[in-house]
This record gives C-alpha cells, sequence and structure tokens, in this order.
C-alpha cells in the first residue's frame, strides 16, 4: 500500500495505490464498494463491456471468480483510492496456456468523477511496472474499442501501438465498433 500526493499541473487530491494479489485482499475491498465504483463507469456510456448496472448479487460472484483468479498467481489489480471510495482499477492478467504465458493483458477503467485528471496514466504506468516485476513478459498488450479515443490517445502515450484491429467486432449501444489491440512498446518493453 502506498499513499502520495503529486505535484502536476493540475494537482492530484490525495490518494492511495493499492496492490491486490490474493483474493483475501479483494473479498476485503467488498462487492458493494465495487459496485458502486463500476455502475457510474457503465451510467456514463463508457466503452466496457457491460452496458446495464450489475447488482449486488452479480458483483458478489465476480469478486468470488475473481478472488480464484488471484490466488492462481495469474492476476494482479491495482486499485485507486480517492477519499475512501475506489475511483480507479488496471488489471494485468497472463494467460493459463503455457504457450501464451509470455504474455500480459491489461484492462483499466477511472470512474467519471476522476477523468482527466490524470490518474489513467499514473495507473496504467504502475501496472506496466508491476508485470515486469511478477510477471517478466514477453509481450505486453491491451484493447480498446474504435471509439474510445481518449483511452487510445493514453495508450499511444504510455507507449502502446496499435498492432491489430477487428472491423465491427462490438456493439456498443447499438453501434457497431472495432476492436483495436495494442502492444507496448515503451521503454520497458523487452527488446525483441
Amino acid at each position: 500500500m502506498e499513499r502520495k500526493k503529486s505535484g502536476k499541473k493540475k494537482p492530484l487530491p490525495p490518494y492511495e495505490i493499492r496492490i491486490v494479489s490474493r483474493g483475501s485482499q479483494l473479498k476485503k475491498i467488498g462487492a458493494k464498494a465495487l459496485m458502486e465504483y463500476f455502475n457510474p463507469i457503465i451510467a456514463s456510456r463508457a466503452h466496457v463491456l457491460l452496458q446495464k448496472k450489475v447488482t449486488l448479487a452479480q458483483e458478489e460472484k465476480y469478486v468470488l471468480e475473481q478472488a480464484k483468479l488471484l490466488d492462481s498467481k495469474r492476476l494482479v489489480k491495482i486499485f485507486l483510492f480517492v477519499d475512501g471510495k475506489i475511483a480507479g482499477v488496471s488489471e494485468i492478467r497472463r494467460s493459463a496456456i503455457p504457450s501464451e504465458a509470455h504474455n500480459t493483458v491489461f484492462s483499466i477503467a477511472i470512474t467519471p468523477k476522476w477523468q482527466g485528471r490524470g490518474f489513467g496514466e499514473l495507473l496504467l504506468r504502475r501496472a506496466i511496472v508491476e508485470a515486469m516485476a511478477r510477471f517478466s513478459p514477453k509481450r505486453m498488450w491491451l484493447d480498446r474499442y474504435s471509439g474510445n479515443k481518449i483511452a487510445g490517445k493514453l495508450y499511444e502515450k504510455v507507449g502502446f501501438v496499435e498492432v491489430a484491429r477487428l472491423k465491427g467486432y462490438h456493439s456498443h449501444y447499438n453501434k457497431y465498433e472495432d476492436k483495436v489491440f495494442m502492444e507496448y512498446r515503451g521503454k520497458h518493453a523487452r527488446k525483441k
């Protein structure tokens, strides 16, 4: 656990970064806190897989599933807390398939209240460092939907480049968007 204040142009409020690598840690955070974090993201029509708010029962099931993955050592979550509430989560996942275990895949989401303040970059950069330390991946990936241009700019700034695209892959509120695959080629990338 670490607590920091940032000295950027737009000062960030005090925040806490919490690395979650065990199921018991996620269970302690709890389904209610996760539901309260995720539902405003869904309500904002963000480019996430879900398009309907989640219930507490759904979130409880999700916590149990994710706890198993955390305990398998293939998943690490990085939580950002502001004012004691979850403001963002980044996830690092290593494949369970032996021939693909050299890859890690990232995901990230920041609540609407805290978007545009630099937290996404902070969280993603921390996830890259954690991935290198925990998994020593040969390749690091993420994907986004083509309509999420702001995320695309952030990912490029951090060091990801587009490497593939699936046309019309995802339906986002009845509009088909491409799924864009991006590979990390920044300063922590392994040399080919």
